[in-house]
């Protein structure tokens, strides 16, 4: 048998370069074991929505008639950008959200928010050092990941579920004007669940402002808020505000829509740059675009709210009920997380022991810029039911308790 021929070193160290700066995902981890595991689990790991509010029958019939409808059409090579009456569906649903996008500003359209934030940190993350990126901590880790490929990344912590918005003007200051790129989930935050106030978005465009930073805005749950602040896109006067959201929450994550709205330059910048990898679905464009039109977004959107309220109803009691002094985490909130802290608790070493018990989270550690606590998981609403939630909940309080002797 040949020997294999080596790679060229000077390839290779390239390579190497790349692969230093690529984490293992903790979310991607906890879908592996999920997979991987012969029982049945209580999932309250994924970040899929609950499988009872998705709509399949009618997302079913849309797409057959799509199909029927348009035939080969349906299936050809995307536009680059996304469809054009796509593109004008998802403005109407947003202003009918609370969300005003500029005259000026373009959408384009993009396989899922993820997807999103990979061209964004090309086009915003020129290099190592050129860019930096301010961010919450925790945050959504895996959106952070392509920003942290071409830019240093600075964590602003939460004090009381409200972020040091003291610490972020210090960061800005020592960063000094242009340098800064600000990211933030600042509805329904994952994975804290908390909901940033006006007066604090207000002094967030404001340091943009005085700093010459750019903001992205990242707002995959704005639907699941009873109550909306303003976005930052809406409330910008100075056009400083990237606004990225997606389909994957509120209708399902497996059609891969999302959107970025962005001044016109920049927007067309992002299109040029996405058809590079075609990697949008025309098919599931059409299926988004009929969904729109027909009102199930909206009729969607509408149900969850209640839907997903009552189920962090039930985790809050359980949480109160169960978990013993050294738990701690923010109260009420929105959105499909909530983020506890076990004090004494190793939940990167314990998700063994708690999947072995059937139930599994997400170590949370990376969440935080720079990591964070050990004993720090990431719960879902999405998969369980409420009966689940509770059961789920004890289970791991059982556990806490008996590896902290609390």
């Amino acid at each position: 048998m040949e020997r294999p021929v080596d790679v060229d070193p000077a390839w290779m160290k390239r390579v190497e370069d790349v692969a230093s700066r690529l984490e293992s995902s903790p979310v991607e981890l906890a879908y592996r074991l999920v997979r991987a595991s012969d029982t049945k689990l209580i999932n309250m790991a994924s970040g899929n929505p609950d499988p009872e509010i998705v709509p399949v029958k009618e997302l079913s019939e849309i797409a057959m008639e799509v199909l029927s409808a348009l035939g080969y059409e349906a299936l050809v090579y995307p536009d680059a950008g996304g469809l054009e009456e796509l593109r004008k569906e998802i403005r109407l649903y947003m202003a009918r959200e609370g969300v005003s996008i500029p005259r000026d500003y373009d959408i384009v359209v993009t396989s899922g928010a993820q997807h999103a934030f990979r061209l964004l940190s090309e086009v915003l993350g020129s290099g190592r050092g050129d860019v930096h990126v301010i961010c919450e901590s925790p945050t959504f880790v895996e959106t952070l990941a392509p920003l942290k490929l071409r830019s240093e990344v600075h964590g602003i912590p939460f004090e009381s579920g409200r972020l040091d918005l003291d610490a972020m003007e210090d960061t800005l200051r020592a960063l000094g004007p242009g340098r800064a790129l600000i990211y933030l989930i600042p509805t329904c935050h994952n994975p804290m669940g908390v909901t940033m106030d006006e007066e604090d978005r207000r002094r967030v465009l404001e340091l943009a402002s005085e700093y010459e930073a750019l903001v992205i805005e990242d707002e995959p749950y704005r639907a699941f808020s009873d109550s909306q602040p303003p976005a930052l896109v809406t409330m910008d006067e100075e056009r400083r505000v990237i606004y990225v959201s997606t389909l994957s929450k509120v209708l399902a994550p497996g059609l891969r829509i999302g959107w970025v709205a962005a001044p016109a330059e920049v927007a067309g910048v992002l299109t040029k740059l996405e058809n590079y990898d075609i990697t949008t679905s025309t098919l599931t464009q059409h299926v988004a675009l009929e969904a729109f039109r027909s009102g199930l977004v909206d009729s969607t959107a509408s149900e969850l709210r209640d839907h997903y309220r009552n189920k962090r109803r039930v985790l809050e009691e359980s949480l109160s009920e169960h978990m013993p002094p050294s738990v701690a985490w923010e109260p009420g909130g929105c959105g499909l997380f909530k983020l506890i802290t076990a004090r004494g608790f190793d939940a990167e070493q314990q998700l063994a022991e708690a999947i072995r018990r059937g139930v599994i989270y997400v170590p949370a550690r990376k969440f935080f810029v720079p990591e964070g606590e050990e004993g720090s998981m990431r719960l879902s609403l999405g998969p369980p039911t409420p009966d689940e939630i509770a059961e789920g909940v004890r289970v791991l309080s059982e556990l806490i308790s008996e590896r902290t002797g609390a």
